[in-house]
């Protein structure tokens, strides 16, 4: 009886054996009579810019000279310029101004010990601080930097009294970021004239080691920039470049600034490729007048 049970087990796993490498190989050839599921096609590929135009600040006043806003994913140190001598990049500082963590890092460690010089050349205002949130100084292009920096200090939310202000101070570094781009004054020594500044490209403001939540931190951003262009119609700047670091930052900024587009702040232009900068620096108008919304 013993061996009768063990042959029979033996047999029927033989049998379920041969049953599914068969099943397995009438799938794999078309000899199946169930009908074979076509592969799903796959999704295309998400952007990777996206360009929108300012049209009104928060408070409905609008902006007559075109200014835009470009988002894009990326490394802020590694971007190319249209003009790289028109053109600064925001380093969001900490008030000592000599390298933090993150972006802050990232822009000294490309500047190679030169940008943390000039910053040390900044005086020192309160106990190690050189800066306070809201404060934004144009410095000189620094070691292998193609563009000149503004050290910008945004709010930090570990702190009650600036998180309770955080959009407050978020308007007022906006608005010394971009009124030292019109101004192009250096915060130390005369420097070289380089021209105006037409492109300020940034990388989050407060987003990082300060805690202020970057969905907020990026609407806040983008309506102190549509408040400056509405209020400076002489604004030299042309174009805010935000660039974010991966997927997910450059999915937040994009929902924020379509959440701006149906509030009419924002105005979304359509791009066939990712070259923005043929709106934006040659004036294409036919483009231009089809493609904004």
């Amino acid at each position: 009886m013993k061996f009768f049970l063990h042959r029979t087990i033996k047999t029927f796993f033989l049998v379920w054996c041969v049953l599914a490498l068969s099943a397995g190989m009438f799938a794999g050839s078309g000899w199946s009579s169930s009908p074979t599921t076509a592969a799903a096609p796959r999704p295309a590929p998400a952007p990777s810019v996206c360009l929108y135009q300012f049209l009104k600040d928060d408070k409905g006043n609008p902006i007559a000279q075109p200014r835009y806003l470009v988002i894009v994913q990326g490394d802020l140190v590694r971007q190319t310029f249209h003009d790289a001598a028109s053109s600064v990049i925001v380093n969001p500082a900490n008030t000592h101004m000599l390298g933090g963590e993150g972006v802050d890092r990232a822009v000294h460690d490309a500047a190679g010990g030169a940008l943390r010089k000039e910053c040390e050349r900044l005086p020192i205002t309160a106990g190690k601080a050189r800066a306070r949130a809201g404060d934004a100084f144009l410095l000189h292009q620094a070691g292998h930097l193609a563009t000149d920096v503004i050290a910008a200090v945004g709010p930090d939310c570990r702190f009650d009294h600036q998180y309770d202000n955080r959009e407050a101070l978020m308007r007022q570094v906006v608005d010394s970021v971009l009124t030292v781009a019109d101004e192009r004054k250096y915060a130390v020594g005369a420097g070289e004239a380089r021209g105006l500044v037409r492109e300020v490209a940034w990388s989050g403001i407060s987003e990082g080691a300060f805690l202020y939540e970057p969905s907020f931190a990026v609407a806040a951003r983008y309506r102190a920039m549509a408040t400056y262009f509405a209020a400076r119609s002489a604004s030299t700047v042309l174009v805010c470049r935000d660039v974010r670091s991966s997927a997910y930052m450059f999915s937040i900024a994009v929902e924020q600034a379509n959440k701006l587009c149906a509030a009419g702040i924002l105005g979304h232009v359509e791009l066939s490729d990712n070259n923005w900068q043929s709106i934006v620096y040659t004036g294409d108008l036919e483009r231009r007048e089809q493609g904004v919304r």
